[in-house]
């Protein structure tokens, strides 16, 4: 079964998609994945002894998009 949004995260589940160093003032990254419904985290890492904080749950969201054909005549094709 996909994932949905109403299942729980599963212990050993989370997956690195990036790992980055951000400065003061910029606190924000954006990630592609394809759609989907996701359970996100974050951790700390200590660059220079690898170190690392627990993960911190931050909850369940759905990625979705939509495509635009970018036709403006309101004339439609043949199937």
């Amino acid at each position: 079964m996909p994932p949905a949004r109403n299942r729980n995260p599963q212990k050993g589940g989370y997956r690195t998609k990036s790992f980055v160093s951000f400065v003061p003032g910029t606190l924000s990254f954006d990630v592609n994945v394809p759609p989907g419904f996701y359970a996100a985290a974050y951790r700390f890492v200590n660059t220079t002894t690898g170190q690392e904080t627990a993960l911190v749950p931050i909850g369940v969201s759905q990625v979705t998009f939509a495509v635009s054909s970018g036709t403006t005549s309101g004339k439609k094709k043949a199937a």
